[in-house]
């Protein structure tokens, strides 16, 4: 054989080998790149997944401190009005009962005597009515979701409301 065929045999045989060996190699690499990219599309969906739980419950947390400030606000709105009126009415009370406010009665200031104690008598049961329906209102225009448990905290927050209501009727 001459040497111009042997010398292009071993170059078609070294060609062979590095086309064998890059043809290997690339099947190898192209096996790695699907994998990690199965793997990413695996952890994409994974991470979409928790990133909607976490919005979900982000956007419950949200909704529940909303409602719990809310309340706040509520409660804030009546509670001076109300312990105001109370306590005029507490003091008004304590007048009758132990110092002499009956001698208003028979003096010529009797009937601002009357008015006055029907007058603060009148402002405690209508702040107290205005708490009511307020609360009634907000109860009926924030129906909790039932799987939030809220139903808890919006019946122990009526609870606490009637309760309210009882000790100051008891007054």
């Amino acid at each position: 054989m001459e040497t111009e065929v042997v010398v292009a045999l071993v170059s078609l045989l070294a060609s062979l080998a590095v086309a064998v060996t890059t043809a290997v190699w690339t099947a190898k690499e192209n096996a790695k790149s699907r994998k990690v990219q199965q793997d990413l599309s695996e952890a994409q969906s994974k991470s979409a997944k928790e990133l909607v739980t976490l919005d979900h419950e982000l956007r419950r947390q949200t909704r529940e401190e909303e409602r719990r400030n809310e309340e706040a606000v509520q409660l804030a709105r009546f509670r001076e009005p109300l312990l105001d009126a109370a306590d005029q009415l507490r003091d008004r009370l304590e007048n009758i009962r132990t110092k002499s406010f009956l001698v208003y009665l028979g003096s010529s200031r009797k009937d601002t005597a009357i008015a006055t104690t029907l007058f603060r008598l009148a402002r405690y049961f209508g702040v107290l009515e205005m708490l009511y329906a307020q609360v009634k209102h907000f109860l009926i225009t924030h129906k909790p979701q039932p799987s939030s448990g809220a139903d808890t905290a919006s019946a122990g927050y009526e609870g606490q409301c009637r309760q309210g209501a009882a000790a100051s009727r008891q007054v």
